[in-house]
């Protein structure tokens, strides 16, 4: 499920059960593994997902991705 290194897809989290538990297992997994987990296609705004990262990170997205 998670081909793309730790990336879920949370759409998944609404399809069959068999996905819901698969899309859980997995989380958990790279949660354990890496600490983070990116998740796509979600219902939260790009602008809440913004602010939330510089209030956690002291930092605007793009000044994290430039400064990487």
């Amino acid at each position: 499920m998670a081909s793309k290194g730790s990336t879920l897809d949370m759409s998944l989290f609404f399809g069959t059960p068999e996905q819901k538990q698969n899309f859980c297992h997995e989380l958990l997994r790279l949660l354990k593994r890496y600490g983070c987990v990116k998740i796509t296609n979600h219902s939260i705004p790009d602008e809440d997902v913004h602010k939330l990262f510089e209030m956690v990170c002291g930092a605007t997205i793009i000044d994290y991705q430039t400064h990487r």
